[in-house]
């Protein structure tokens, strides 16, 4: 991105600017560092680029003297956000933390969402539209944000898939409320968005909740059917245009929102949610074995629905399903609580946080099996502060002599790959951090063992030859180690023509979407690494956890906990290989999860990726960003892999 901040400029003299996240009408929005209580957050830059020119050297704005008046008034545009944001305190609106003054132009500094916009989402669908229980799931946040705005008289006006970010945890929220308006002044700003604004927005009139109402239904009906309707000055020239059929209750909210008339619209948006999302009788079924039910207790709100208050329900009603809608609507109703829920397996219960897309088919007719696990958190000091049960589904690939290789089920998803120069140990190799959209797929559980390698490298070759025992520490739970990116190769091969199933390596992206399992920290773990977590070099710390003793070899697979996907050994153990070929850096990556390759043929001096760092390594080169390479034929006595199974 042109004509931005470069990296390590020092705003206010305690944020320090990382990299740009994206540019809008009012400026651009920069990913920082508060670098005093080391807390990453978002800055918005004020920089209309009609009326203001950077200096590249200062990085300061020189306003143009055609247009400083429209300059100033956008300033006062921007402050106004500002203070709109600082009066709103809701949990799906984003939180502002500062605002300041400096090179002629000003700042907010708002929360980080590390989550793709709604727009992103849409982008990457095939048919850029959602499934209606995808879109309750976003909605009925975002009605609660607005009813809550609303209740302080303050209209946003500029609601649009742009405005809507999808954390990791799950969390919709809702930003840029540089266009609202409070009630003392009801006459439109001219900062909308053409084709959600309602007619009364357009042309400057006294405008509403009904207003944003309106904008809601426009973007609602873009995530029904892929498509925005006519903007409203196109609607009032043509008025024969009429939404496609829509199944209840979306044709009676569309209707009622997507009304030109802006006093014929409902002027109370939770009133016309809840009239189409309500809440009805449990109805009777037959129990999916395979579902769990789960709500997050809410502090926001006070008609929720706890943990402990469901189960009691399940314990007294021990024939009674939950469906999917009913599930929904109970979420909706609670208006702020996050649904966490496996149903049908297609969303996947974490704490961190609904991943929207599904999880991978079966790669057969039979059911998933799933196991329980915990998931540790701990802080700099290396202490645990936290241990959560977890639950992953998982499929088993039976290799004779009753030796498995079992992978687990990883959600689809669009996260931040790479790190910022200012976490511990980075490189730039590991820039510029961007986003990627990761499709569904299987991951093999724990790094390949000897005892799973020695029953494939048994089957007959493909394009090269495999040693039954390469490692150098023995052991049949041991990861098998001195493997080679052929020799890794060549036995994805060997399973695959074997099982008939698609065993792969791990693309780069979906290695560290896997690492991550929705956490932004270097480690899964948190801030840090102990040798009670990891195999790893433990004689050098990394934050300010004790020094360790350094094992000097690796052990049995599965020792350590898994992260929050139910993956072991991510960190540290063996290197694992990945598909891609080297690059120095990201410039150019792709954003769909794929190998960043040329080809996969097996030739000897290519070099390429490994992940995880490994038994010898010092904490930073086992960080979830970081990378390494090799030459496609070497293999050491860290160097290993785990497998990708797609269906």
């Amino acid at each position: 991105m042109r004509d931005v901040l470069s990296n390590g400029t020092i705003l206010d003299n305690k944020y320090h600017i990382d990299y740009p996240l994206g540019r809008g009408g009012f400026g651009i929005t920069y990913q920082a560092m508060h670098v005093k209580i080391e807390q990453q957050v978002a800055i918005k830059e004020f920089y209309p680029h009609e009326y203001a020119i950077r200096d590249a050297t200062t990085g300061n704005l020189t306003v143009l003297a055609s247009g400083k008046n429209a300059y100033l008034r956008g300033k006062q545009r921007f402050l106004r956000e500002a203070k709109t944001l600082a009066k709103l305190s809701h949990p799906n609106i984003v939180r502002v933390h500062d605002y300041f003054e400096q090179g002629k132009t000003a700042y907010l500094v708002m929360e980080l969402i590390n989550g793709p916009s709604l727009r992103e989402k849409l982008d990457l669908e095939p048919s850029r539209s959602l499934q209606p229980e995808e879109i309750e799931l976003i909605i009925a946040p975002i009605v609660s944000a607005l009813a809550t705005a609303h209740e302080a008289s303050i209209y946003h006006l500029d609601i649009k898939p742009d405005n809507v970010l999808i954390a990791p945890n799950g969390r919709v929220v809702l930003i840029d409320f540089g266009a609202s308006k409070h009630s003392i002044s009801t006459k439109t700003t001219q900062a909308f968005t053409l084709d959600y604004a309602p007619l009364e927005v357009i042309s400057a009139k006294e405008v509403g909740p009904a207003s944003d109402l309106y904008e809601l239904g426009v973007m609602i009906y873009e995530m029904l059917s892929g498509k925005k309707p006519p903007n409203a000055l196109e609607r009032i020239s043509d008025n024969s245009w009429q939404p496609i059929k829509l199944n209840q209750p979306w044709e009676k909210l569309l209707t009622e929102a997507l009304n030109l008339d802006k006093d014929k619209r409902p002027d109370n948006v939770r009133t016309w949610w809840d009239s189409a999302v309500t809440l009805r009788a449990l109805p009777q079924a037959t129990r999916v074995a395979s579902s769990q039910y789960i709500f997050t207790d809410n502090s926001y709100n006070k008609k929720h629905f706890t943990i402990s208050g469901l189960n009691n329900f399940l314990s007294l009603a021990p024939n009674t399903a939950l469906s999917r809608r009913n599930l929904i609507k109970l979420a909706a109703l609670t208006g702020t609580g996050t649904l966490l829920a496996v149903v049908g397996k297609n969303i996947l219960s974490t704490s961190e946080g609904i991943f929207f897309d599904r999880l991978p088919a079966s790669p057969t007719k039979n059911t998933l099996a799933n196991f329980n696990f915990e998931v540790v958190t701990i802080n700099k000091q290396g202490k645990i502060v936290e241990a959560e049960q977890k639950q992953a589904y998982y499929f088993s690939e039976h290799l004779g002599g009753g030796i498995v290789i079992e992978s687990i089920a990883i959600p689809g998803g669009v996260f931040t790959m790479g790190s910022s120069l200012r976490e511990r140990g980075s490189d730039r190799d590991e820039t510029p951090a961007h986003r990627v959209r990761i499709s569904p797929f299987y991951l093999s559980k724990y790094p390949i063992t000897q005892a799973q390698w020695r029953e494939v490298a048994r089957l007959g070759r493909v394009n090269r030859d495999l040693k039954i025992n390469p490692a150098f520490f023995v052991g049949e739970d041991l990861p098998v180690e001195g493997i080679s990116w052929q020799d890794a190769i060549e036995f994805c091969q060997r399973l695959s023509r074997e099982t008939g199933r698609n065993y792969t390596l791990a693309t780069e992206a979906e290695w560290e979407y896997a690492a991550r399992a929705g956490t932004q920290t270097p480690f899964y773990f948190g801030p840090t690494i102990t040798g009670n977590l990891a195999n790893y070099d433990d004689k050098f710390t990394y934050a300010s956890e004790p020094e360790g003793k350094h094992r000097g070899k690796t052990n049995p697979v599965g020792q350590f906990p898994p992260n929050a996907f139910g993956l072991y050994d991510m960190h540290g153990l063996v290197y694992e290989w990945c598909q891609d070929l080297w690059h120095p850096n990201y410039q150019g990556a792709p954003d769909d999860g794929s190998a960043w390759s040329s080809d996969l043929e097996l030739e000897g001096g290519e070099y390429r990726v490994l992940r995880g760092g490994s038994w010898s390594s010092q904490p930073k080169f086992c960080r979830c960003a970081n990378r390494v390479r090799a030459l496609a034929n070497e293999g050491y006595v860290n160097f290993g892999f785990r497998v990708a199974l797609r269906v």
